[in-house]
């Protein structure tokens, strides 16, 4: 239940992860006061305007940030992204891209927390291109990750902007770290990013893109009407639905006429077929560009929340999307044809890190969600054509 006097919609950390934020802030700190002693006056060029994004996480994550790029970009910034080396065709402005190989990006304890990922050949490699990058330009941190922030501090870059919080949560980072950005509830993730432009002395667009057009041109193109995508998969086990119900969906989706088909990522495979079953017709996309394919045969996809969710939603795909414990509407679709199914606004309801320990209750408000209420959305979305 709702704890008394607590804010529900908001991640509460516990006191060991703000002891670490704690800890890596004062060498964070230490960086910023240093350089700001240190800096000389630098000759005008185009690494005057040059931004370092810093993202290592997810397809949806990446995806989010680009409206802010395309805006950066044709305000005549050299922009820098350091994420995933798979997402790079999200974000075709960027114009250097460094491979992140971080430790923290997984989901894996292990392997986030373990020293030894840390000093690995493939952890210094990256680094020593991020240093590359790093050479003139801003440090943009968008989700108020103290680990973010350090790292473009010791990458050398020559300011570092960062979300005033941790992603949602009431962690809030130090005031010395860096420069902040206030995070603002009820806004999408790519419009929260979109507030770092004045921060970096670009007019914010007088009309912010409806969410980010990636492919929008050809949506629809070439989709079968009957096909229906079903993405029931996310690397958090707290946002799976019910088992059973992915199968009952199947089935009646079958009995009017349409074509469900299971669309997963590498290494889903077992996960995939222990939420559709083992007759549910499934497609594994290796690749962004096997994502893209997928999607574009569906004339609907009902998805989880997750990466592929949003690449749907910015190809125009509608999505009938399955929300549990992801906050609302900071990871909400954007698009017109697209409707979101939750029970957050059940009394009970609080939300909760993404952690394994926290699995149980997030798939407790998967669970709320009933094959008719999908049926009824997909339905709704149908008649919207």
């Amino acid at each position: 239940m709702a704890m008394s006097g607590r804010d529900n919609r908001v991640i509460h950390l516990g006191a060991a992860k703000r002891l670490a934020a704690m800890m890596l802030a004062l060498p964070a700190a230490a960086c910023r006061a240093a350089r700001r002693a240190g800096r000389r006056r630098t000759t005008a060029g185009r690494r005057e305007r040059a931004v370092l994004i810093l993202e290592p996480f997810g397809m949806g994550d990446v995806l989010s940030h680009e409206p802010l790029v395309r805006t950066l970009a044709g305000a005549a910034f050299e922009v820098r992204v350091c994420a995933r080396a798979e997402w790079q065709g999200l974000l075709p402005a960027a114009e250097v891209w460094v491979p992140a190989q971080w430790p923290w990006c997984g989901y894996e304890p292990a392997r986030k927390y373990g020293p030894a990922a840390y000093v690995s050949r493939a952890c210094r490699a990256s680094f020593a291109a991020l240093r590359r990058a790093a050479r003139g330009a801003v440090g943009v941190d968008t989700r108020g990750d103290i680990r973010s922030v350090l790292l473009l501090h010791l990458a050398g870059c020559r300011d570092v902007v960062s979300l005033g919080s941790y992603l949602g949560s009431d962690l809030e980072l130090p005031r010395l770290a860096a420069r902040r950005v206030p995070f603002e509830a009820g806004l999408r993730r790519w419009e929260l990013n979109l507030r770092f432009l004045p921060a970096l002395g670009v007019d914010a667009p007088a009309h912010a893109p409806a969410g980010p057009p990636l492919v929008r041109a050809d949506a629809g193109a070439g989709a079968a009407p009957t096909r229906i995508g079903l993405i029931p998969v996310a690397p958090w086990a707290g946002k799976h639905w019910t088992a059973g119900k992915w199968a009952a969906l199947i089935e009646a989706l079958r009995a009017r006429g349409q074509d469900p088909m299971g669309l997963h990522g590498p290494g889903q495979a077992e996960a995939a077929q222990a939420q559709l079953g083992a007759g549910a017709a499934r497609v594994e996309c290796r690749s962004l560009e096997d994502w893209q394919r997928e999607l574009r045969r569906c004339s609907l996809a009902v998805a989880v929340d997750t990466g592929p969710m949003h690449l749907a939603d910015a190809m125009g795909v509608p999505v009938v999307a399955l929300f549990g414990q992801g906050l609302l509407p900071l990871w909400a679709p954007s698009g017109s044809r697209t409707v979101v199914l939750s029970h957050q606004d059940d009394p009970d309801f609080a939300v909760c890190h993404p952690t394994p320990a926290n699995a149980p209750l997030g798939r407790r408000f998967m669970d709320r969600i009933t094959v008719g209420e999908v049926l009824a959305a997909v339905e709704r979305v149908r008649r919207g054509r």
